[in-house]
């Protein structure tokens, strides 16, 4: 459908469907500019065309580890902030598909409520290299923006507000934890 919107604003675009729904600028591309019921376009000045597609493709489902091995992060919460990157190679999680929620072991118990951001992003690299945080998230999808509270000892999953397609490469997985302090 067409959408008019004043000149030099956004739009936002909707779509229904009972599959995810990804965003793309050109009807051939195979990189997702967002997923969800909705895109926000960019601020435009011209006429473009968006297009979106529901996926039939089945959530991810992978187990990484044996989950005995125990650490702090990535949601460490005594100097106020944290920040976590994790690499995970194709071979380790086994598939590519949608993923939807990520779990971590939780071993020490906290009623504490944690303001945490999850950012998820293919990357064909092997092995990590000290960077920024700014380099590391750049170009990275932000999957989580809330509150967590790791009440409970054992698996806590995490439902991402926004799905992640994991296509390629080796995943990256980096969060952070802001409780201030």
């Amino acid at each position: 459908n067409n959408i008019s919107i004043p000149y030099a604003s956004p739009a936002v675009l909707p779509a229904v469907s009972n599959r995810p729904l990804f965003w793309y600028d050109s009807p051939t591309s195979t990189t997702a500019l967002a997923s969800g019921s909705s895109y926000t376009t960019p601020i435009m000045y011209l006429t473009d065309t968006f297009y979106v597609e529901a996926k039939t493709s089945q959530n991810l489902s992978a187990t990484i580890g044996n989950g005995t091995s125990t650490q702090t992060y990535p949601f460490y919460t005594n100097w106020g902030y944290t920040r976590s990157a994790s690499l995970y190679q194709s071979n380790e999680i086994g598939s590519f598909g949608l993923i939807n929620q990520l779990q971590w072991k939780v071993t020490t118990s906290s009623t504490l409520n944690v303001p945490i951001k999850i950012y998820l992003k293919s990357t064909p690299s092997t092995s990590m290299t000290s960077d920024t945080w700014a380099n590391l998230i750049s170009g990275a999808t932000l999957v989580y923006d809330g509150t967590m509270q790791f009440g409970t000892a054992g698996w806590l999953p995490v439902n991402l507000t926004t799905m992640f397609n994991y296509t390629s490469n080796n995943l990256l997985v980096l969060c952070e934890a802001n409780v201030g302090g």
